[in-house]
């Protein structure tokens, strides 16, 4: 298990980075509540335990063919950008309503967005991250032995996808407290128009790597 270390730590630090599933999961708990949070989480892990297992197997090389690869960059920059002008038209009209009293927890769960459009955004972030088949593919390359039986490759996998899980859980919890669920909606025009023009950055770097 002290072999598997030196992956978890590399791994820690790419999932500490903030990207598109971090700042997703972060939004959805401080938008729409702990519960939904936490969905949004699975479907995040879900895409990562996808490219994990590509990885594994070997069939990232088929992703990584300059066609299909190009395919999967314009449709994630294209996912990216959508969610990332949905940010900016939400916080542009939080910006231009008046104030009223806070949404309250059980409104948000129920009414903002379903459970299952949580799990597929979740999901879809992180599938849109054309990135991930490079990093896994040479990642799991260090660790990775061509003599290394089923059990060990996929116990790596595993790893990857429980580390993941367990991060994403604690990024909801966090941001879901009431000190921070206050902040936001003191602030969430603002905090929606960053996140926005973050994401939007995102996919331009993403459509960028393909010129």
């Amino acid at each position: 298990m002290m072999e598997l270390l030196p992956l978890m730590l590399i791994h820690l630090g790419v999932l500490i980075s903030p990207g598109p599933d971090f700042l997703f999961v972060a939004q959805t708990s401080v938008q729409r509540g702990l519960r939904q949070a936490f969905v949004a989480a699975l479907g995040v892990v879900l895409g990562i335990l996808g490219w994990a297992t590509l990885a594994v197997t070997g069939l990232s090389i088929l992703v990584s063919v300059r066609p299909i690869h190009i395919v999967i960059s314009v449709l994630g920059a294209v996912y990216i950008l959508w969610l990332g002008v949905q940010l900016i038209r939400a916080g542009r009209s939080n910006a231009n309503k008046s104030d009223s009293g806070p949404v309250a927890e059980g409104d948000k769960v129920h009414t903002v967005a379903g459970y299952g459009q949580s799990f597929l955004k979740g999901l879809f972030t992180n599938l849109s991250n054309p990135k991930a088949v490079v990093y896994f593919g040479s990642i799991f390359s260090l660790f990775i032995q061509p003599d290394m039986g089923t059990f060990s490759r996929y116990l790596i996998v595993a790893v990857v996808v429980v580390e993941s899980l367990l991060f994403f859980l604690l990024v909801a919890r966090t941001f879901s407290f009431v000190a921070v669920r206050q902040f936001y909606e003191r602030n969430s025009a603002t905090i929606d128009l960053i996140t926005g023009i973050v994401f939007v950055i995102f996919a331009v770097v993403i459509a960028a790597t393909l010129l």
